[in-house]
């Protein structure tokens, strides 16, 4: 829980320097840019943790969904 209470300071620590080139800037295209990064712990914490955590908390034995973690990064510019 730590870890996960310092992500958001961590981050903006990491990236306070980093200009709108450098968010967008891919290494390869199979590399993720810092844009990309960010787009998927979003995607995580939303669709990934919170909406598993709410049904634990809600139900007996819930039935937790898949998750593609690769979904958003597969869309592409369609995001």
């Amino acid at each position: 829980m730590r870890v996960l209470d310092q992500t958001s300071a961590t981050l903006r620590t990491l990236l306070a320097n980093a200009t709108a080139e450098d968010h967008d800037w891919q290494p390869s295209r199979e590399r993720w840019s810092i844009n990309m990064v960010l787009a998927h712990l979003a995607d995580v914490e939303i669709n990934g943790f919170v909406s598993r955590f709410r049904a634990v908390a809600r139900e007996e034995n819930p039935i937790l969904s898949a998750y593609d973690q690769l979904a958003l990064f597969s869309l592409g510019d369609e995001v």
